[in-house]
């Protein structure tokens, strides 16, 4: 379908969310990193933007950040974090499903393909900017298409790749009486720190993202997504019950694992 013209203005929509208390600081250092992209300047010289991109790594590499996350209302995850086996009362906590995406890795004078893995964590309400237009098929018949742009935040958990994509998982026994409540009203305090990743044709710290859903004339709607990842290692991970009391600790099993699979 090809686009012909914008008929409304851009509007930018927040949802409101109650399950990122406690990501403020990587929040604020996700902006101030797409702000920073790592692309030289029209009148930067190559030393200037040499060091500017080392400053920047300096800036955020090994940072350490604490994340609070909702257990029964994670915004933007259909993924559920405990789960529970009552025939052997087993509570399992586990990050959501490892992800891949297609990165160029520097290999000598030369690059290659490699397969980065991960387990993605909203950390902030999404952006969604809404407008419309008209489109037109190939045999001229038009429709108003409704377009949103989504550009979601958040942190790319850095995990080992395998066949079935498993998380990282942390169990723990809880009796069937006292396991309805931690379902129902419990939260995670996941603590994690940054591991920029050298990857090639990336103009950011950030992994970026990207997928688009095309329109056509049965379901005139364009979405197109973008996520912004900082890279991470899970250092701790804490299941709290709703007075506060940790149900479960654990160290991240992933902190020196290579996540990048290079052909």
């Amino acid at each position: 379908m090809k686009k012909i013209l914008t008929i409304a203005f851009s509007v930018c929509g927040l949802i409101t969310s109650a399950a990122f208390a406690a990501s403020v600081n990587i929040n604020a250092d996700i902006k101030q990193i797409r702000n920073s992209p790592l692309v030289k300047g029209e009148l930067e010289t190559t030393a200037e933007f040499e060091l500017r991109t080392k400053s920047l790594y300096q800036k955020y590499s090994g940072k350490v950040y604490q994340l609070e996350i909702n257990t029964k209302n994670a915004i933007g995850s259909e993924h559920k974090y405990l789960t529970y086996n009552p025939d052997n009362e087993e509570l399992t906590v586990s990050l959501p499903g490892l992800d891949k995406k297609l990165v160029w890795v520097p290999k000598g004078n030369d690059q290659k393909i490699g397969f980065l893995n991960f387990s993605f964590i909203q950390t902030d309400t999404p952006s969604i900017k809404s407008d419309s237009y008209i489109g037109r098929n190939g045999f001229g018949k038009e429709v108003r298409v409704e377009r949103h742009i989504v550009n979601v935040v958040g942190v790319a958990v850095l995990g080992s790749g395998n066949r079935d994509m498993t998380p990282q998982q942390f169990k723990t026994n809880i009796k069937r009486d006292k396991v309805r409540e931690l379902l129902d009203k419990s939260k995670l305090i996941v603590e994690v720190k940054s591991d920029l990743q050298q990857i090639e044709k990336e103009p950011s710290l950030l992994i970026i993202d990207q997928d688009e859903s095309e329109p056509s004339m049965k379901r005139p709607l364009h979405v197109k997504r973008t996520k912004y990842m900082l890279p991470v290692r899970l250092i701790s991970i804490a299941l709290l019950d709703s007075k506060g009391n940790r149900v479960l600790e654990a160290v991240g099993a992933e902190q020196d694992t290579v996540s990048l699979d290079v052909d």
